[in-house]
């Protein structure tokens, strides 16, 4: 298989007079990983705006997914691991085009300026938006190509996301409970199915890629490159089939208001439990077959957002330290 690989000049420019930043840069980055959104989407669900947290959790999980998906069709390699001239200041195990991390701060970043409608705040998500992907070509994990298609493509999704959710909304809102519950579970599986295929029946790897990624990086050749790696495309799909499933559960009667106490309350033991569900699943042995590892990785990241979108604030009402009844997400 032949597979297209930029020219590193640019990414080696930028090290050379940037690459004092890389800490930074890397501090930057942060707010495109898993660990940033699981911390921020529940504080949000829980503590500002549940129709706030249902839109920024769909359009964030369907952006990993997509993004996934296209990563495995195009196969193209990161700069760190097909010349030595670039410095691994950060490494990614997957395919490079398109730059998720450029992708899902447009999804992000711009979701919440949609939301929150204010021209301050636009300027902010552009900032990150703009930093964001500066940072992945500094760090050697991306060529410009990757992240001028990654944030083309968030901007495509963040459109048909905003378009479809203003048309949409109030016919989904008016089916039942279980044909919403099937929708979101047909297009979660959907997704899923279509990253697989592309992963099952991927090419081989050159062995270059593997012999520069483990000397640009130094790490084991298994945590240098792992191109093939469904993780970001499972959790992403369970995750939507968590948050969309316990959206439905509630069905819009979860309220975030309610006194500072009350919501650093939820957050803090919404978040413990939410780690002890990602603790216990943790535990569950795949028997060393590789469909099982994949349906584990999925099945936590459903249960996950089950509970951030379901079961934590079913349980804040419990407790008495949720707010007052909302009709449902419009």
């Amino acid at each position: 298989m032949d597979y297209l690989t930029p020219d590193p000049g640019t990414v080696v420019v930028l090290q050379t007079h940037l690459g004092w930043l890389a800490p930074l840069m890397n501090a930057v980055s942060f707010t495109g990983t898993a660990v940033f959104f699981f911390a921020v989407l529940p504080a949000i669900w829980w503590c500002v705006s549940p129709r706030f947290g249902l839109r920024l959790g769909v359009i964030v999980s369907l952006s990993g997914c997509i993004n996934a998906i296209l990563k495995v069709f195009f196969h193209t390699p990161r700069p760190y691991w097909v010349s030595t001239e670039v410095q691994a200041f950060s490494t990614h195990q997957t395919f490079s085009l398109p730059s998720g991390h450029a992708q899902n701060a447009v999804c992000f970043f711009g979701a919440a300026a949609v939301w929150i409608h204010k021209r301050w705040f636009w300027a902010v998500a552009t900032a990150f938006i703009i930093l964001t992907g500066l940072s992945r070509l500094i760090l050697g994990v991306h060529f410009p190509v990757d992240v001028l298609a990654g944030w083309t493509i968030g901007i495509v999704v963040l459109l048909l996301f905003t378009a479809a959710d203003r048309r949409l909304s109030p016919g989904i809102l008016a089916l039942s409970p279980a044909v919403q519950a099937a929708g979101v579970t047909t297009a979660s599986l959907l997704l899923a199915a279509i990253g697989i295929a592309l992963i099952v029946n991927g090419g081989d790897i050159p062995l270059s890629w593997t012999e520069t990624a483990v000397a640009a990086s130094g790490l084991p050749a298994t945590r240098a490159i792992d191109p093939y790696d469904p993780s970001t495309l499972l959790s992403s799909a369970g995750t939507l089939l968590g948050i969309g499933l316990g959206a439905v559960w509630t069905g819009g009667r979860f309220s975030a208001e309610g006194s500072v106490s009350a919501k650093l309350g939820r957050y803090a033991i919404g978040m413990a439990i939410a780690a002890l569900i990602y603790a216990a699943t943790g535990l569950v042995p795949d028997g060393g077959l590789a469909a099982a590892g994949w349906s584990i990785e999925y099945l936590r990241a459903a249960v996950l957002g089950l509970w951030v979108s379901g079961g934590a604030p079913a349980l804040f009402k419990y407790l008495g330290i949720a707010g007052g009844n909302t009709r449902p997400p419009a």
